[in-house]
């Protein structure tokens, strides 16, 4: 820990001289090789710590990589009391970070990450019976990344939506980007394609 500790600290004094190659190079080589033993609370601290160090270089797709990888450490079981409230508090400026704005159908970047990072957001969101988020969250990653989504996936966000509208009180859902069928049209068949009776002796 103190090594660690120590590595952060002299990663800081290069960014501060504007060394960050130098930073980068350290980041991304031997300071990995000493977070295993580190506990559940070390761990979101420290990548916490790392994600903040790439913010400072102004490199915010890393700072957004390593904060959801804080957030995803933070759901340990040894940090149940409180666990989903910080990834919830995290993965909130990760999806910001990630071009994406729940209520809106203009998200930008890159959709695999970003349907992933949303769906960190429902399933904390429901582990904190937080239906608001859910319903919210859940139609932001329909509307935007519908198509992205197989089968399975689609329903099961679907069902977690319905689930927790109804806990709300809500009986209605605008979807605009969600595929539905709102009308059926009965034509007549062409001639070509009529029945014909089969008449047999």
């Amino acid at each position: 820990l103190i090594m660690l500790e120590s590595t952060l600290k002299f990663i800081r004094l290069m960014i501060d001289l504007d060394c960050k190659r130098e930073a980068c190079f350290i980041l991304n080589s031997e300071i990995f090789y000493s977070y295993d033993d580190l506990t559940p609370v070390e761990k979101l601290q420290f990548f916490c710590t790392i994600a903040l160090l790439y913010e400072q270089m102004g490199m915010h797709r890393k700072y957004s990589y390593f904060l959801r990888r804080a957030a995803l450490e933070s759901t340990h079981e040894k940090m149940l009391s409180r666990a989903y409230t910080i990834s919830s508090s995290l993965l909130c400026n990760v999806i910001e970070m990630y071009g994406v704005v729940p209520g809106t159908q203009n998200a930008h970047g890159w959709p695999q990450l970003q349907k992933l990072v949303l769906d960190d957001l429902i399933s904390s969101s429901d582990k904190l019976a937080n239906s608001d988020s859910v319903v919210k969250y859940g139609m932001c990653l329909l509307q935007n990344f519908y198509s992205h989504l197989d089968h399975d996936d689609q329903l099961r966000i679907l069902n977690l939506i319905f689930k927790n509208n109804t806990r709300l009180g809500q009986d209605m859902i605008e979807a605009p980007n969600i595929p539905a069928c709102k009308k059926i049209v009965i034509k007549s068949l062409g001639k070509s394609l009529e029945p014909q009776l089969n008449k047999t002796n």
